[in-house]
């Protein structure tokens, strides 16, 4: 856009009139010294202007100007051509963030003119060098002399950022998207026993992008895939580990097994045990033979998991989960050391055993 400023007002002049030799009349007149300027700014090409009527030309109204000019039109990058005047060149200037001044310069025949010292911006592009035309021309370092009035034109090209989108599963794609082009999504992503809802700005909650819509970000994106879960959760664990000790001290125990009716693994973590009924726990390799009669010990094993330690409770860390496939099953293994008891037990609880399940979904 090219700037400048026009002055309206009265003047007071001298004012005369005819007369005899030897005589000057005096002739009323107003005497007043009124001006207004007008301020504006104009595209040659569109015709998009902006006028501002001002009572000075200085760098305060020539601030005022800038700001309502930025205010008018936001989404442009405005390269303001100016000429020499003081209040053009203020340091008391203060230039909004998407208005480039530069002035009109003179220059000798067959000589070149002098690029302005900073680089114009626009938002998501880079700046690729001042041409002698809107699009194609040549760059002004090709130019050698300038023999007639020349424009130069900012050119500028798009960005092109790197946009991650999030599958929601642990995975991501990445692809490249240029600012100001639609997106270019990748292809619709699908996950075991669940409905893809598309893509949106946050993990959870955001807006909903499409490829209708355009690529407006000045760095690079993530996107997160939003699903709606259809998958289930259904284990059984025994309700009870059956445990039996004949006359002679014998150990005996049944089947159990841990059934996995989920949709994806589910995996055991660790298993957790508690005495009950004023038991106590000792490490699986002590030697009852030897323990008190009615000391009411307990010693226990699961798969290859065993008791380390005295007292009533104590967690197996596995250092290798058990896995459970989908739809599957996995046999329980237990076995148990106890100490003598003088009176026959029907019946007993005498141990709480937790399983922790980890389920995988997928």
């Amino acid at each position: 856009m090219f700037q400048d400023e026009a002055g309206f007002g009265r003047i007071n002049k001298p004012k005369y009139c005819w007369c005899e030799k030897g005589i000057r009349p005096s002739v009323p007149c107003h005497h007043i010294r009124e001006y207004r300027y007008a301020y504006g700014a104009v595209e040659p090409v569109t015709g998009s202007s902006c006028f501002l009527v001002m009572p000075y030309c200085n760098s305060t109204c020539m601030n005022i100007f800038l700001e309502e000019l930025s205010k008018q039109y936001p989404d442009d990058l405005i390269l303001l051509c100016c000429d020499g005047a003081a209040w053009h060149k203020s340091n008391k200037l203060h230039i909004p963030e998407n208005i480039e001044l530069f002035y009109i310069e003179t220059v000798q025949p067959n000589s070149k003119p002098t690029i302005p010292a900073s680089l114009p911006v626009k938002k998501g592009h880079s700046f690729k060098g001042w041409y002698t035309a809107k699009t194609g021309g040549k760059l002004y370092n090709t130019v050698t002399s300038i023999t007639a009035s020349t424009t130069f034109y900012a050119q500028f090209e798009a960005n092109q950022y790197v946009v991650t989108w999030d599958l929601g599963t642990g995975k991501t794609e990445t692809t490249n998207q240029i600012y100001g082009e639609k997106l270019v999504l990748p292809t619709e992503p699908t996950r075991k026993n669940a409905e893809f809802l598309g893509w949106f700005t946050e993990a959870t909650g955001g807006t909903q992008v499409t490829e209708n819509d355009v690529f407006t970000e000045t760095a690079d994106k993530t996107y997160y895939a939003h699903w709606e879960i259809t998958e289930v959760f259904s284990v059984t664990v025994p309700v009870v580990l059956p445990l039996t000790v004949d006359e002679n001290g014998e150990v005996h125990t049944g089947a159990a097994e841990i059934i996995n009716g989920s949709t994806g693994e589910v995996i055991v973590s660790s298993v957790s045990i508690s005495t009950k009924n004023g038991w106590q726990l000792v490490p699986f390799d002590t030697d009852m033979a030897h323990a008190k009669v009615d000391a009411k010990q307990l010693g226990f094993k699961i798969n290859d998991s065993v008791t380390t330690k005295t007292g009533d409770a104590e967690t197996f860390s596995l250092t290798s989960p058990w896995t459970i496939a989908e739809n599957g099953k996995l046999p329980l293994s237990y076995d148990a050391v106890v100490s003598a008891v003088s009176q026959p037990v029907t019946e007993q609880d005498v141990l709480s055993v937790v399983f922790v399940l980890e389920w995988k979904g997928e």
